[in-house]
């Protein structure tokens, strides 16, 4: 059985996406998955996604020295953003 939702914790939810497993959220500061089993796990990770960008650059950059290509790019973080942009629009959440 999954427990109740803390509400004050759900307001500091970024996005939550619901499977027939379970729930799984991004919140500030954590990822958390609620199955249905009962299985609850939370884990504290950084959500700032501006802490990861170093890295990407990082990465990115030591992959060209070493002549490979690129793990990922810029059409990847295009799609990823449209799909973000998806969420923020359905959400009706008001971005201006």
């Amino acid at each position: 059985m999954v427990r109740p939702w803390n509400w004050k914790q759900a307001m500091l939810i970024l996005w939550t996406i619901v499977t027939k497993k379970g729930y799984y959220s991004l919140g500030v500061g954590y990822f958390e998955s609620r199955e249905f089993n009962g299985s609850i796990k939370k884990v504290e990770i950084d959500t700032d996604s501006d802490s990861y960008y170093p890295v990407f650059v990082y990465n990115t950059l030591c992959e060209y020295v070493q002549g490979k290509a690129p793990t990922t790019g810029l059409n990847d973080m295009l799609i990823v953003r449209g799909v973000l942009d998806d969420i923020i629009l359905k959400s009706g959440v008001n971005t201006k």
